[in-house]
């Protein structure tokens, strides 16, 4: 075998948690953190700078950072807080007195990755590192948005990911909110997750293609939220 072959041999077996560090944050990451959240979003989306280091100072244990271990440097992160609630409100996005340490359902608020280590598996692998730690920490749950490349929901029994549907979009506005709203009165129904996940995800698509806030749902939705 050629040093050449022993190589690439080699660096096919390098998995991604050889690569990188999963951990909480530290406290002199702040400022790194925000510089790569204004890198992964645009500024209408991007977490503001207080917003973020209110967050990292008042719940670092709620966020979970890749740590490329050649550079040493962030390549990602994965934040939210915790609550007793199970609706997603705009309010968990601004104000920290809303996490609660020992909730048993977590927000997650936004996941990072660094282009340069896009299509690679880290954002998978950080959230699956951040479900099993969460988990440990007997969470009930954990719901992830991720706008057009879809939402997860976490529970200690089913990991569920839904595409989010590509719809003719005339208004975002309540998007959120119909997602949460359809997705509570699923369980509340007694829908397994994955089937009020699906149906959460159809709702919030259906009122992004509607103008204002509050569009009246067709019939059909109505009947499956039954």
């Amino acid at each position: 075998m050629t040093q050449q072959t022993q190589q690439h041999n080699t660096t096919k077996n390098i998995t991604i948690t050889d690569r990188f560090e999963f951990r909480d944050i530290h406290a002199e990451e702040a400022d790194r953190a925000v510089a790569i959240e204004q890198i992964c979003f645009p500024p209408h989306e991007a977490c503001s700078e207080k917003s973020m280091k209110t967050r990292i100072a008042n719940a670092p244990e709620l966020f979970m950072v890749a740590i490329d271990k050649d550079t040493g440097e962030i390549a990602g992160f994965l934040n939210g807080v915790a609550t007793d609630e199970e609706i997603f409100r705009d309010e968990f996005f601004t104000d920290i007195s809303q996490h609660k340490p020992n909730g048993k359902n977590v927000m997650l608020l936004g996941l990072d990755v660094l282009p340069q280590y896009r299509g690679q598996g880290l954002a998978r692998e950080i959230v699956s590192q951040y479900s099993k730690r969460e988990k440990a920490n007997q969470r009930k749950m954990l719901i992830l948005t991720c706008g057009i490349n879809g939402s997860y929901v976490f529970t200690p029994g089913v990991v569920s990911f839904q595409e989010t549907p590509k719809v003719p979009v005339a208004d975002t506005v309540g998007a959120g909110d119909s997602f949460t709203a359809a997705f509570c009165a699923s369980i509340l129904n007694g829908k397994p997750v994955p089937e009020a996940h699906k149906l959460a995800v159809e709702v919030s698509a259906y009122v992004c293609t509607q103008s204002g806030a509050m569009p009246e749902l067709p019939q059909v939705l109505k009947d499956r939220l039954l």
